[in-house]
């Protein structure tokens, strides 16, 4: 999916499961290949994770997302809704879901642990029997996590 072409359609808006169906649609590729790229070259705080034997084995975020420091690296699934969602998924579940979650849950945020404790984050499930793996794409509003701290940075 080359950037050029791809980005207009990915940034009309914050990334929704439907938005990445009709871009790999439009791209003839999988989902979890969209959803990655679509990740990589999004405006927007968002991430895309894989769950593998109940645990995170695999997370990308936006650059937006690594702005608001919001790091990948936890690898225990603290998410209790994405928990239950893998226990569905092997159980032989096949449909998606969504769920507010914490994204506390999800990422390490270092510096800005206290500021963003309680900031929440859309996940948006998807099980790829395939792979073995629940895909999560996971979007933040831009507004929790940038408001205070752009207005912090700019006193300064």
């Amino acid at each position: 999916m080359p950037g050029y072409l791809a980005r207009p359609s990915v940034n009309t808006n914050e990334l929704t499961l439907a938005r990445l169906d009709a871009v790999a649609t439009s791209f003839e590729t999988s989902l979890v290949s969209t959803a990655i790229r679509a990740v990589q070259l999004s405006d927007y705080p968002c991430a895309v994770a894989g769950i593998r034997g109940g645990r995170i084995a695999w997370m990308f975020p936006s650059d937006r997302l690594i702005e608001a420091s919001c790091y990948p690296g936890k690898k225990v699934l603290e998410s209790p809704e994405a928990q239950r969602e893998w226990q569905v998924f092997t159980a032989g579940g096949t449909d998606r879901t969504s769920a507010d979650g914490m994204a506390r849950h999800w990422f390490q945020m270092y510096d800005r642990e206290d500021e963003l404790h309680d900031v929440y984050v859309t996940q948006g499930f998807v099980p790829v029997q395939v792979m073995n793996t629940l895909l999560v794409l996971l979007t933040l509003d831009e507004y929790d996590l940038f408001s205070d701290h752009e207005e912090d940075e700019l006193d300064d």
